[in-house]
Parts: C-alpha cells; sequence; structure tokens
C-alpha cells in the first residue's frame, strides 16, 4: 500500500493528448485511496520541471525516444521512469496505468 504521496510525470508529444489519461489516473488513484499527484507535459517542457520532487516519470509510448534522458534525470533523484503500456495508453485506461506505476515501485523497493 503507497502510503506517501506519488508525484509523476507524464510526458508526452505534444501535452494535449495525455490530460484525459492524466484525469483517469488521478480519478484511480483516489478510488483506491492513494495520494497522487499528475502533470502532463510536452517532450519539449519536461526539462523545465522539479525532478527533485517526482516519484515516477511516466513516457507516453509516442514520445518513448526521450526515455532513456528522462530516465537519467530521474535516476539522480532516485524516480522510476518507465514507457506507458501501449494498449492502456490507447485505451486510456487509468486503472491500468496505475497497476503499471504500483507494479514498478514494487520492484524498485
Amino acid at each position: 500500500m503507497v502510503t506517501k504521496k506519488l508525484n509523476v510525470l507524464l510526458v508526452c508529444a505534444a501535452g494535449m493528448s495525455s490530460s484525459l489519461l492524466e484525469l483517469r489516473i488521478k480519478k484511480a488513484a483516489e478510488k483506491r485511496g492513494i495520494p497522487l499527484e499528475i502533470k502532463a507535459v510536452a517532450v519539449h517542457a519536461y526539462e523545465k520541471e522539479d525532478f527533485s520532487k517526482i516519484n515516477v516519470i511516466l513516457v507516453a509510448p509516442q514520445a518513448r525516444l526521450v526515455y532513456h534522458a528522462l530516465k537519467k534525470k530521474g535516476e539522480q533523484f532516485g524516480a522510476v521512469t518507465l514507457v506507458i503500456d501501449p494498449m492502456a495508453y490507447g485505451l486510456v485506461n487509468g486503472e491500468a496505468v496505475l497497476d503499471q506505476i504500483l507494479k514498478a515501485l514494487e520492484e524498485k523497493s
């Protein structure tokens, strides 16, 4: 069970297509009683973010070209970085993406 607040950065190609997924992930977390903040940004804007406050970096499938750069940046602060499952992304399945986040955090600890 997650007790500390998760701060999630969702990076997608333009920062717009992920807004619905962002909302659905947040609703899935609320439903499960998981404290979570999530912010979607475009690939050209992620460098402006404060990575010291981020626990999880989600990379949209269409933005996976920046995965390694994001992973390297996230590792400096202990963040988990993962490419969102393409099926979950395409179906805008917040529950599935939240499961992916929780599994990655469990594997890390």
